[in-house]
């Protein structure tokens, strides 16, 4: 192996321009303000930026109450907000844009897709917003979808290629529902079928689709499907880079049994398929449990042929949340009601389909009052943190609480969660990046009046929320890279790591098309002056790593942060 310097020049057009070295952190106690704009701000989605920060959108009423439109903003991981005071507008024409999804568009910048009322008809459109908080692609949106009837509930997935794929609900034919897809290349420039490809002929109605990434430019959907016996069932379809479909014209199967099957959600399972839950009815057709199947991307079920249960405990579980695992399993979190009121439970379930916590869950609060809305994302391999809405002072009042539990199930901050916020009236809609082994969150949020704002909080991966020592003033974390050549394996690569102060560090390998090849330290908690990282040149799964230029990103817990570029040969 041969580690060489890459020029500057060469490391900032291939991966964005670096951090700044020092910077005065913005993060306040009890949340930052995103936007307090008249009127309402609701339904906040995140994404990664790229740098360790996040971008959000959101819904917003200013032009007037019931009116709402998109706006976007950037935030650094010392809470900098990068925009236009209060958010950029990614789209504000007249009518209603809504049920907004976004993802990182592999250059710092995000593709926001949404449902568009301009019209007479719900059409879906798309806008790219780069990293400096300019509007890329058409004014208003470029139009994914515009045939007659309506499009709903959009969602959206990269395609790795600086574009993305989006699904949304239809009903064009204005007798049934039907579930279509279409990519957009990073131009902006829909490709496939005008208006869409449809991913299933069946004449039933096909509703609720999710949408994850087959690894290789096209994307796998699952819906919720009327065809059988019973009220739903649960199919899916993979649709290739071209727009062709890749399975049985109807779609796939995942699930059949007794009852209703619902609610479905998709991940990527790192390997060109995907894992998928659901809300499962049954037990006696009253109950929602949930389970989970793992499908390849030849479209066949690899756990038991009629899933796996993530949870069966007493009273139903609902809203059920997921994310990758980042080892070729998901995380999920939902609603629970096994006791006399909601709560929040997580689950983790291996690549081979074997729950790997405590069995039906484990408890995120145990606390007096109710718990909703969860979201969880993985900020290191095998681990998770969940958020959710937590009533437990106030049944009018509802906080904002995280947990962050370890891969084997062993909850790392304070017992019931930690605090992200507890300001007066409703935190409500969590949503979360994973950032430096803690997370950005962003949240609605009621504290100035009758309106719901958007507001932002980092929490660090010890579950510190707000400012913290250290953060202030951020000395620039610094390291060298070595190695020795001819050897096959590539071991001996040393990453010699320079820390100011005590810190908890996380380093990562990522490819140049941002995929994340490899984790070095997993929030370490490291001592001030000099240390040293290995890598063998492999990625997570023991692989070796194909020649090419890689990034090795560090991050402390205080935010502070450096990336290097390198060569492997």
């Amino acid at each position: 192996m041969q580690i060489r310097r890459w020029p500057l020049l060469m490391s900032i057009l291939a991966f964005g321009v670096l951090l700044p070295m020092t910077a005065r952190a913005q993060w306040a106690p009890g949340g930052s303000a995103l936007c307090t704009q008249l009127f309402d701000q609701l339904d906040p989605k995140a994404c990664p930026d790229g740098f360790g920060g996040a971008i959000v959108s959101w819904a917003d009423s200013r032009p007037g109450p019931y009116t709402f439109d998109l706006y976007a903003q950037r935030i650094t991981p010392l809470g900098q907000t990068q925009w236009t005071a209060n958010g950029v507008a990614i789209c504000s024409v007249p009518g209603n844009q809504v049920q907004a999804s976004l993802v990182s568009d592999g250059d710092h910048g995000a593709i926001i897709v949404w449902e568009d009322h301009r019209g007479a008809s719900a059409d879906i459109y798309v806008q790219r917003i780069g990293a400096g908080g300019t509007v890329l692609w058409t004014a208003g949106g470029v139009a994914v979808c515009s045939a007659a009837g309506d499009q709903f509930a959009p969602r959206i997935t990269s395609d790795g290629a600086g574009g993305a794929i989006i699904t949304w609900e239809d009903f064009r034919s204005d007798t049934d529902f039907d579930v279509y897809a279409r990519r957009v290349n990073a131009a902006g420039v829909p490709l496939w079928t005008a208006n869409g490809v449809n991913l299933c002929t069946d004449s039933e109605d096909q509703l609720t689709p999710s949408i994850a990434s087959d690894g290789a430019n096209g994307a796998i959907v699952a819906w919720l499907d009327s065809r059988g016996e019973e009220p739903f069932d649960i199919y899916a379809q993979r649709v290739d880079s071209s727009g062709v479909l890749q399975w049985t014209l109807t779609g796939k199967e995942i699930n059949g049994e007794v009852n209703s099957q619902e609610e479905p959600n998709l991940a990527p399972d790192g390997a060109g398929g995907a894992i998928l839950t659901w809300l499962d009815y049954r037990t006696d057709g009253f109950t929602s449990d949930i389970y989970a199947q793992r499908v390849n991307a030849a479209g066949t079920t690899l756990w038991a042929a009629t899933g796996v249960p993530v949870c069966t405990a007493p009273g139903d579980q609902t809203f059920p949340v997921i994310s990758s695992d980042g080892l070729g399993g998901i995380l999920v979190a939902w609603e629970d009601s096994r006791s006399s009121r909601p709560q929040i439970f997580a689950q983790r379930v291996s690549t081979s389909g074997v729950a790997r916590w405590t069995s039906n869950g484990l408890s995120m609060s145990g606390l007096a009052g109710s718990q909703h809305d969860p979201a969880i994302v993985s900020p290191s391999p095998g681990s998770a943190i969940v958020a959710w809405s937590d009533s437990r002072f106030s049944s009018y009042n509802a906080d904002l609480y995280a947990q962050r539990v370890d891969s084997v199930g062993v909850a790392q901050w304070t017992v019931n969660g930690s605090a992200v916020t507890n300001e007066a009236a409703d935190q409500t809609s969590p949503t979360m990046v994973a950032a430096g082994g803690g997370a950005i969150f962003a949240w609605a949020d009621g504290r100035n009046g009758f309106s719901s704002d958007i507001y932002t909080q980092r929490v660090t991966a010890a579950g510190v929320a707000g400012p913290t020592v250290g953060v202030s003033d951020v000395i620039p974390l610094a390291f060298e890279m070595s190695g020795a050549r001819p050897n096959p394996s590539r071991a001996g690569t040393t990453l010699s790591l320079s820390l100011p102060r005590p810190q908890r560090v996380t380093a990562e390998v990522f490819g140049i098309d941002g995929r994340r090849v490899r984790s070095l330290a997993d929030d370490v908690a490291l001592t001030a002056g000099v240390h040293t990282l290995a890598w063998d040149g492999r990625d997570t799964g023991g692989e070796r790593v194909k020649s090419g230029i890689y990034l090795v990103r560090v991050q402390a817990d205080d935010g502070s942060a450096t990336s290097k570029a390198t060569i492997l040969e």
